[in-house]
């Protein structure tokens, strides 16, 4: 009886469509976790602002959302680095699987405890400077 189950599961894993999922389903769980989506964050930030980020990611899914924590943004060296955006919790959560049972589930969309900071100097505001200019 083991052994007609070792050769089931055997010729299970051989098919190609089977294959086919679990490289799938791998793929997905390298690029979609919270260090990739921390790693996305900062560097798309870094990228196109003159300013920093601080955050800790804890979701990154296509599936289910994302839910960073701790988010602190400061500005350039022309405001002296000073912050600009503080939030406890930043979280938009879904539920996309439902989608094949004909529901769509947002479960929550949330900013918990923000603090935005507006300074003017030189006529210039800190949010003005903190994105290069296209």
């Amino acid at each position: 009886m083991l052994t007609q189950r070792l050769t089931f599961l055997k010729n299970f894993f051989k098919r190609k469509l089977v294959r086919f999922f679990i490289i799938l389903l791998v793929l997905y769980k390298l690029i979609f976790n919270a260090y990739t989506g921390e790693f996305l964050i900062k560097k798309g930030f870094s990228s196109s602002s003159t300013g920093s980020i601080s955050l800790n990611v804890k979701r990154f899914s296509l599936f289910f959302g994302i839910i960073i924590n701790d988010i602190f943004i400061s500005s350039g060296a022309d405001f002296e680095k000073k912050p600009v955006l503080k939030l406890e919790r930043l979280a938009l959560t879904y539920n996309l699987p439902l989608i094949f049972t004909g529901r769509l589930k947002l479960t929550e969309i949330s900013l918990t405890k923000p603090e935005v900071y507006i300074w003017q100097k030189n006529g210039k505001w800190n949010i003005e400077t903190l994105f290069v200019s296209s």
